[in-house]
């Protein structure tokens, strides 16, 4: 995570595999959302954002459920002032 307060990632999947994302060696509050840009702006929008973490403060932040083969954004943002790090995995 940089100095900014947001980080994206694109993952592409071709078939449903019930993909898991995970942050490890949390530090700080992160929140991440899982986000299908079905109108194709490369924007969050509303009604785009299919699921959400938002455990408090440090430790290992958890998203499940890619509900179909497409193109997804993982969008990763400090939930408070103050630094944040981690490590994300997608598996």
């Amino acid at each position: 995570a940089g100095g900014n307060r947001r980080d994206y990632y694109k993952v592409t999947t071709t078939q449903f595999a019930g993909l898991e994302v995970t942050l490890d060696s949390l530090s700080g509050n992160v929140d991440v959302q899982l986000i299908q840009d079905t109108n194709g702006n490369r924007n969050p929008d509303v009604g785009e954002t299919i699921d959400h973490s938002s455990n408090p403060g440090p430790g290992t932040d958890v998203m499940l459920d890619f509900p179909q083969p497409g193109v997804y954004f993982i969008r990763i943002y400090r939930a408070s002032d103050g630094p944040a790090t981690y490590q994300v995995r997608i598996e």
